[in-house]
């Protein structure tokens, strides 16, 4: 799996953290925090990032930007990462960030025409008392920072298209879970939180037996015993 730096002792400022959620297999909501990073992207760098990145900043050959980009957006360039962070160069590592979703990524020239700065989010979570404390001393500081591929984790399986074609297999075998687009008896839409159903996810209500759906199928008679009273006839006119 490829990392976001090849080369350890990253320089990486954290501008500034934000607050959000997402929703992870087999759980309810998590909340996350989104650290907003920047790093004087020179040359070295970006020949150490994934195949690219380089060739879209700099020319071929020396330290010279191209001069055609001001800015280039990239698509998600890694699996999730483990970040250790250090407070400087010369020390030693004092914290691990596991499972950590790189996105967000583009380069701008900086204020020199030699370099790019590159901005990219970096969100993990959840975070305990001493994770926010340590991302808080970060904030609108440097750090040191080594980037390597975190292990696969079964809660984050659901950015897998395989995994998303068993979710739809066993959805058939599983009545109560369709229609997805519908409602759960206490109103919330299927598949997202509901306090009051079972497991904390809201379930479609389970189908009516097959006798209740022919009779809703089968159209009332107009008249009882099929066949309509004989009265008399009415008058017409002409």
């Amino acid at each position: 799996m490829a990392r976001l730096f090849t080369v350890n002792k990253i320089p990486i400022s954290l501008e500034k953290v934000t607050h959000e959620s997402e929703v992870r297999r087999g759980e309810n909501r998590v909340k996350i925090a989104v650290l907003h990073c920047t790093i004087a992207l020179t040359r070295q760098y970006a020949a150490a990032m994934p195949d690219g990145v380089l060739r879209r900043l700099y020319q071929s050959t020396g330290d010279e930007v191209d001069p055609m980009t001001l800015r280039h957006d990239f698509p998600t360039l890694c699996d999730r990462q483990t970040l250790t962070v250090a407070a400087s160069p010369d020390s030693e590592p004092t914290k691990a960030l596991d499972q950590v979703r790189i996105y967000g990524l583009y380069a701008k020239r900086g204020t020199t025409d030699r370099t790019f700065v590159l901005h990219f989010k970096a969100s993990f979570g959840p975070l305990s008392s001493k994770d926010w404390e340590f991302v808080d001393h970060w904030r609108t500081t440097q750090r040191i920072v080594n980037f390597t591929a975190a292990q696969h984790e079964l809660e984050f399986d659901l950015a897998d298209p395989d995994a998303d074609d068993e979710d739809e297999d066993d959805d058939d075998a599983q009545p109560g879970l369709q229609p997805v687009d519908g409602t759960c008896t206490h109103g919330c839409r299927v598949g997202e939180a509901c306090a009051d159903c079972e497991g904390g996810t809201a379930v479609a209500p389970p189908a009516p037996p097959q006798d209740e759906r022919e009779h809703a199928r089968t159209p009332q008679r107009r008249h009882p015993n099929g066949r309509k009273p004989q009265g008399q006839r009415r008058p017409t006119t002409h």
